[in-house]
């Protein structure tokens, strides 16, 4: 069995900035982790200022909790530049 695409989506928040995400379920769990998930979540600002490219480490508990934590994120990066 070959990953399979869960979930894949761009919302644009305003006039320049976007998430972007995109959840694979694996067969089996990648090498130290625990679920079958691999995903990619993303803040973009389409103005192509300056962004610090960071990557934050999660503690995962289930999907819909990432998704939720994704977004008091970025509501707080919003707040906080």
């Amino acid at each position: 069995m070959k990953a399979k695409l869960l979930l894949s989506y761009r919302r644009k928040l305003s006039a320049s900035l976007f998430k972007e995400i995109h959840v694979w379920r694996l067969p089996q769990p990648l090498a130290g982790s625990s679920h079958p998930y691999k995903y990619r979540l993303a803040l973009v600002n389409g103005d192509h200022k300056h962004i610090d490219d960071q990557e934050c480490a999660l503690t995962f508990s289930s999907m819909p909790q990432l998704l939720i934590d994704f977004d008091r994120d970025i509501q707080y990066w919003r707040q906080y530049p």
